[in-house]
């Protein structure tokens, strides 16, 4: 299957004994098994859905029907652009509503992570992923984002850039020990609705 899950769900270990008389039936009702959170990569479309009934582990598999599933970021457009100012990456990301329709809005306080590349294309591993920095000459430190969560809704045709999609992370914290000063290709990894999206953030000369 596309997406299973029951392996992602915790279920408590209580059995229910059930003894139906002739002609008689029992609904056995779920909720709550949502499709738009963690990995889950569905895209816009029809899916066909099963359930599978656990009678002590002699499992029975139910056609459930047809579900027109709708991704969170269905209609939203991304881009981003890094610039050089006074010793920082400082990151400008957009997102525009493409649709018909007002989209909401979910997203952190670190919801754009910058990944640096030496050469155009952008394959392979990047050379630094904003996410894993630390302060330059701090041991056993690092960066933490603040636990919140906003929300919001993005109009037909409307482009926005609130603050968390406009970050800045030091030059130091990237060059550090390890990288040269030269000239850097950015990727933006950008988390929206429990999503992400990779966009091409531009090229800079970076150095100390």
């Amino acid at each position: 299957p596309l997406m299973d899950r029951a392996r992602s769900t915790v279920c408590q270990p209580t059995y229910q004994h059930v003894v139906l008389g002739p002609g008689a039936s029992q609904e056995i009702g779920i909720s709550g098994a949502g499709v738009g959170a963690g990995s889950d990569t569905l895209s816009t479309g029809r899916y066909y859905v099963a359930v599978v009934v656990d009678r002590i582990h002699d499992l029975l598999t139910v056609p459930a029907g047809a579900v027109d599933f709708v991704s969170p970021l269905y209609g939203l457009t991304f881009a981003a652009t890094t610039s050089v100012s006074g010793g920082n990456l400082v990151v400008h990301a957009t997102m525009t509503d493409t649709t018909a329709r007002p989209i909401r809005l979910e997203y952190g306080a670190c919801a754009v992570q910058l990944l640096a590349y030496r050469t155009a294309d952008r394959t392979g591993r990047p050379v630094w992923n904003s996410a894993y920095r630390a302060p330059y000459g701090i041991s056993n430190s690092g960066y933490g984002c603040p636990a919140y969560l906003a929300v919001g809704t993005i109009k037909p045709g409307q482009t926005l850039s609130p603050p968390e999609l406009n970050p800045s992370f030091r030059i130091i914290d990237m060059l550090a020990d390890s990288l040269p000063n030269g000239h850097y290709y950015f990727n933006a990894a950008i988390s929206m609705n429990w999503r992400d999206r990779i966009v091409s953030a531009g090229e800079a000369d970076v150095s100390r």
